[in-house]
C-alpha cells in the first residue's frame, strides 16, 4: 500500500520544512514541486540547492540517496530511504526563479 504525505511551504533562503507524524515505513520517495506563485503555476528553479535528510528520532538527522539535489536541474533523482523513519526534512537554500514548494513523501507501507 502506498500512501503519499503532503507539505507546503514558501520559499525564504534557509527556509526548511519539517514533516513529523505517523512512521514512514519500509521504503520512502520525496518529490518537490517548485511554483512562481501561490501552489498554482508550477515552474523549474533557475538556482539553488535543496537538501533532503531523514531521521527516526526528530533530532538526529542524516543524509538519503539522491537527497542534495542542485538547481537548475531539468531532472534529478528522487531523494529516497529505507527503513523506520519518522521524520523528513527539506532544507532550501538560494532558490531562484520559484516563489513556494511542496514536498510529498510517498512512502510503501506494510499492511
Amino acid at each position: 500500500m502506498i500512501e503519499t504525505d503532503t507539505f507546503l511551504g514558501e520559499i525564504g533562503n534557509g527556509s526548511s520544512i519539517l514533516t513529523t507524524g505517523a512512521p514512514f515505513s519500509l521504503e520512502s520517495t520525496c518529490s518537490l514541486t517548485f511554483y512562481s506563485d501561490e501552489y498554482i503555476t508550477p515552474v523549474a528553479p533557475t538556482g539553488g540547492t535543496v537538501l533532503v535528510t531523514a531521521s527516526d528520532d526528530g533530532f538526529n538527522y542524516g543524509s538519503v540517496s539522491n537527497g542534495t539535489i542542485k538547481f537548475p536541474s531539468d531532472a534529478y533523482g528522487r531523494p529516497n530511504f529505507y527503513g523506520y523513519v519518522t521524520h523528513v526534512k527539506a532544507k532550501l537554500t538560494d532558490i531562484t526563479g520559484a516563489t513556494h514548494f511542496r514536498l510529498r513523501v510517498h512512502n510503501l507501507k506494510n499492511k
